[in-house]
């Protein structure tokens, strides 16, 4: 885990395999995103040092391969799901909370100061929205598409309009 200038660090946790990380403002403690010897991938709060971990993510939610993102002032999570955007408290033990007006197509590709940045399709490019996650107000935020979309297909193989 790359901690600066200097030397990297190596984070270990038993009984989990790491898939990737984000840091915390505060410096000293991360999310990961792991996987349990059981098979089961949730995202947990760990300190730098490896300290024992905190689920933040309930079991039975799958997110190993999903679009996640931690807030800005590093007290919630955004976590894509086939029931849309849930959010969750990065000190766990609460249950997450649906995303307001959050739809099943929605992928989380980041959150910044001003809101969630959620994408239907964030790997062909199209719109991303920009969603207040108290409110649910989406707004466009950015429409990213290739400049020349001539043999670029849909999902649906249709051509790009």
């Amino acid at each position: 885990v790359p901690t600066g200038a200097g030397d990297a660090t190596t984070l270990a946790i038993p009984g989990l395999r790491l898939l990737d990380a984000r840091w915390l403002g505060d410096g000293a403690r991360l999310v990961v995103r792991a996987v349990a010897a059981d098979g089961t991938s949730r995202l947990y709060a760990v300190g730098r040092d490896g300290s024992a971990p905190t689920a933040i993510t309930p079991a039975g939610l799958d997110v190993a391969t999903v679009g996640w993102a931690v807030a800005p002032n590093g007290r919630e999570v955004a976590v894509s799901s086939a029931d849309g955007v849930q959010l969750f408290a990065v000190s766990g033990g609460a249950a997450g909370r649906r995303l307001p007006g959050s739809r099943s197509r929605w992928t989380v590709v980041g959150w910044i100061g001003s809101g969630l940045l959620l994408a239907e399709s964030p790997v062909d490019g199209g719109r991303i929205e920009r969603v207040d996650p108290a409110s649910g107000d989406a707004t466009r935020w950015a429409d990213i598409q290739p400049a020349d979309p001539a043999g670029v297909m849909n999902d649906d193989l249709t051509t790009l309009r």
